[in-house]
């Protein structure tokens, strides 16, 4: 192994969730209880109570988490530094800024069996305020695990096989160890419940896929199309939802497409190699003869829209009101409409009325005038009237 470089950190998260290799109380390898308190007795006095309950973590040494490596030197550090003080927890996972604090990490203790290779144990402490007291019935109810927060110094290494890697070996500060929901973090970790699997999380601190993509300046390489395709299949990801984050939706096929290329096939099996083009013709020759056979109805009902008087041409009002008002009547509906217009339209009885003229030989009123002897009399649009 040979070191490249060396950097020091912003705070970034151990998710500490449900990856490999992490454990919670009754999944302890060890005892919890023997897992100490590492605060100073004063410091205890003034949150530690006979009632306050308690949560243990168990973290193989090393571990993968967020594309880094966590080497047994960080461990060391970062539980080292509860002899000072305690590191707080919140409910609400990591906040931008200061969050509220509702647990606090407490003791720990690491088990190095040689050649980096150990554990880490954890023991946390559960306030006595509404929030730690809900947060102590979630753990207990396999509902929250924890994520470690720490400003860390990173070292860029060369392996005996060329494979650049960052690994993570000390804690400068800024620790917590907040809660998360079960199996949103970036490790494993073993309950009292179950032990659940989760993918590395995705962050602003994740530096790559290590031993695959990272070069010697200790930079993200892009990963392969084949590995992007591997890692999809490898998760619960949908291929609608992959085509819908690159904004490919509507080239997706569907049933309702499906249906579509069916009912076209179907369509083109009777002949119609133009369906839409076809329906467009048919509906509009439809729409004609309906027309025709409407005016011929209208026609037969109120006369034509032109009347040949004594004196020439002369407007059918009768007609071309009835046209506006019954002219795009359904068939289905046309009898009871004409029917109702007859009886009942006012304007139509007005029309009627206006036009005739009980002097002249033309559109004479039959009813409240004596008709003329000689003049046949008749029925027009449902007004009886007598012509000349």
């Amino acid at each position: 192994m040979q070191i490249i470089k060396e950097k020091h950190n912003r705070p970034k998260t151990l998710d500490c969730g449900t990856n490999q290799g992490v454990k919670y109380n009754e999944e302890l390898t060890i005892d919890k209880l023997s897992i100490p308190t590492l605060i100073p007795a004063a410091i205890q006095q003034r949150w530690l109570k006979e009632n306050t309950r308690y949560a243990y973590q168990e973290i193989d040494i090393p571990i993968r988490a967020n594309g880094y490596i966590y080497d047994m030197p960080f461990f060391e550090s970062f539980i080292g530094g509860l002899n000072k003080r305690p590191y707080p927890g919140s409910a609400g996972h990591h906040y931008e800024g200061r969050g509220t604090t509702d647990l606090l990490l407490i003791g720990g203790k690491v088990v190095n069996n040689g050649d980096g290779i150990g554990k880490a144990f954890f023991k946390n402490a559960f306030l006595d305020t509404p929030i730690g007291i809900q947060l102590a019935n979630e753990f207990e109810s396999g509902m929250i695990h924890f994520s470690l927060v720490s400003r860390t110094r990173d070292q860029l290494q060369k392996t005996d096989d060329g494979v650049y890697e960052w690994h993570v070996i000390a804690s400068e500060g800024a620790e917590r160890n907040d809660a998360i929901d079960t199996g949103a973090g970036s490790m494993k970790q073993k309950t009292n419940e179950k032990e659940d699997d989760t993918i590395d999380d995705i962050t602003d601190n994740n530096p790559g896929v290590p031993g695959k993509h990272i070069n010697e300046e200790g930079d993200n390489m892009p990963l392969t199309k084949e590995e992007i395709i591997n890692h999809l299949k490898s998760n619960t990801l949908t291929f609608p939802e992959v085509v819908q984050a690159y904004g490919m939706s509507d080239q997706i096929v569907t049933d309702i497409h499906k249906n579509a290329v069916n009912t076209v096939n179907e369509l083109k099996a009777l002949g119609c190699d133009d369906p839409v083009k076809e329906l467009k013709e048919l509906r509009e020759s439809t729409k004609a003869n309906f027309t025709i056979m409407r005016n011929s109805r209208l026609d037969k009902e109120f006369g034509f829209e032109e009347l040949i008087t004594g004196t020439g041409k002369k407007a059918n009002a009768l007609r071309v009101h009835a046209g506006e008002k019954l002219g795009q009547i359904p068939d289905k509906d046309f009898d009871a409409a004409l029917k109702n217009f007859k009886e009942n339209d006012i304007v139509a009885k007005s029309i009627v009325e206006s036009m005739a003229d009980g002097e002249s030989k033309i559109n004479i009123v039959a009813g409240d005038k004596e008709k003329p002897a000689d003049q046949p009399s008749g029925v027009v649009g449902g007004f009886e009237v007598v012509k000349g």
